[in-house]
Order: structure tokens, then sequence, then C-alpha cells
């Protein structure tokens, strides 16, 4: 069995917009004022985005939503996920029973991406679905990490808890 170690997406105490990155700019323009400018732009334009928060203690929430064909919709929520050396996946329990931990989603760079290929997929992933739930012609696909201002990053949060 091979262990993986745990990557750390964001900072403890902190969180980060992920969104659907369709335009594929260059990491110097990303890093440009104008790229600032536009930022908002980008983000109200995305079909897809997720909310990641990690928590002081070290667990990860997430939340988000994507838009798919026939306005489909695709969404993933849960707290307290933990990473899970075995799998590589970021983790929640499973209502499968207590000692299964369902994957709900994994980070490379500044990306993350979701089980299934961003659709529950109970059969390769068992309990994905406790917090990825998508209609027929919906997918969560691979996300990228976009600095936004802290104005924004609270905009979003705050869609998010009033949509609970």
């Amino acid at each position: 069995m091979v262990s993986i170690g745990e990557p750390e997406v964001i900072s403890p105490g902190t969180s980060a917009l992920f969104i659907n990155d369709t335009l594929e700019l260059s990491d110097a323009f990303r890093s440009s004022g104008l790229f600032r400018k536009i930022t908002p732009v980008l983000v109200g334009a995305s079909s897809a985005e997720a909310l990641l928060t990690r928590e002081r203690d070290g667990r990860y929430s997430i939340t988000g939503e994507a838009v798919g064909a026939n306005a489909h919709l695709c969404s993933v929520d849960g707290q307290g996920l933990r990473f899970d050396p075995r799998t590589g996946w970021f983790a929640g329990p499973s209502e499968n029973g207590p000692m299964r931990r369902a994957a709900v989603f994994r980070s490379f760079d500044d990306r993350i991406e979701f089980p299934g290929d961003g659709h529950a997929d109970d059969t390769e992933f068992p309990g994905s679905g406790d917090y990825v739930s998508c209609g027929a012609r919906a997918v969560l696909p691979e996300l990228r990490q976009i600095d936004v201002d802290a104005a924004l990053l609270d905009q979003r949060a705050k869609a998010y808890s009033e949509g609970d």
C-alpha cells in the first residue's frame, strides 16, 4: 500500500475560489493588473465554481455548483473533509458505513477535481453521491483557483450560505 502526503491546498483559516478555467490564460497574464481587473467577470461568467475553506484544525469544507446542458445542475457540498493518504482524495464520512470514507475532491497544483469525472459515481467511489449531486447533463469539471479580492470571496461565501 502506498501512502501519499497531504497537499496543502490552502492555509488553515482561509478560503479560496475555484472556477472552470475555460480561457486557459497564461500564468504571466494571470499575475497582471489587467487580470485582477477582469476576475469578477471571469467568476461571473464561469459555468462552474467551488468555494473551498480550510478550518483552523486543518479540515476542509467545499461547496459549489456547475451548470451543464439544458440547464442541468451539479452541486458539491461537504464539511469536515480530511485527506485520505491511502487514496489521495479529500474525503468525508460515508453513509455506507462508519469506517468508509467517501472521496469528495483531490488537489494538484492550483486545481481541484472531483471523483467519477465530476459526476457522482458510487460504484467506483462509494459514498461520493453523499456529497455530489448532478443532473443527467451536468458534471463538475476540473476547477482552477482564481485569486480574488476579499470582497468577492465574501460575496460568494454569503451567496452559498444564503442558499442553505
